[in-house]
């Protein structure tokens, strides 16, 4: 519990003068990342600054009910205290485009970050080629081209994110599709700041981690059984 506490305060001293930044200047940073309804909304502060707060306090207080019924588990049999190496932007480039169908394995927090940013980077610059060679439907073909990297590539490496964590990888379908559905509704990003700062900066559960066991069937697998 006290972990998660520090984590929270961490996140808090980085969002919430970050999130009052964008939100105040409602007509430059605010209308570049966000549409213009959201930027003149009066309840805009509550929404991004206060209700990742309530949503935390939740958590805190209901924290056994919420891991429950995330799906995480105790294996006892798994006792590993190993420290893990740092993952570098090469090798998570490597890991990211060569293990698009790896979902049975564990991704760190390092190997996570770097590979955001590579996608992140691959589709910005895609974008700005789309909407040079395309013209006017640029956008729709960047757009079409930011799906299949999603699935293809960031889906897996979200799921073994998860499985590192120590929680079921099934929920990564549900993670990597809201991210998809924020591209067309911005307003998604609100369900999805507070399980994407706990995939970028929650610790490896190295012990007691059934998901780390490559014999635990996954998500898809569970899927063939019924």
């Amino acid at each position: 519990m006290r972990n998660i506490i520090k984590l929270f305060l961490s996140f808090l001293l980085i969002y919430e003068p970050l999130a009052y930044f964008i939100l105040a200047d409602n007509y430059g940073a605010c209308r570049d990342l966000l549409t213009r309804s959201v930027c003149n909304a009066d309840s805009r502060f509550f929404w991004f600054m206060v209700l990742p707060i309530i949503l935390m306090l939740i958590y805190l207080m209901w924290e056994k009910q919420i891991r429950q019924v995330l799906g995480v588990k105790q294996n006892k049999n798994i006792t590993k205290k190993t420290k893990q190496a740092i993952v570098g932007p090469f090798r998570s480039c490597h890991k990211l485009f060569y293990g698009f169908s790896d979902y049975r394995g564990c991704s760190q927090r390092s190997e996570y970050f770097w590979g955001l940013i590579i996608v992140q980077l691959f589709m910005y610059f895609c974008t700005i080629f789309c909407v040079i060679a395309f013209l006017s439907i640029g956008y729709v073909v960047s757009m079409l081209i930011s799906i299949i990297v999603y699935i293809v590539y960031v889906l897996p490496l979200v799921v073994r994110r998860m499985r590192d964590v120590g929680v079921d990888g099934g929920w990564g379908v549900v993670f990597t599709a809201l991210s998809i559905v924020t591209a067309f509704y911005p307003l998604t990003i609100l369900v999805l700041i507070v399980p994407g700062i706990v995939l970028l900066f929650w610790p490896s559960k190295l012990r007691n981690n059934p998901y780390r066991d490559k014999s635990t069937p996954n998500f898809f697998e569970k899927m063939k059984m019924y």
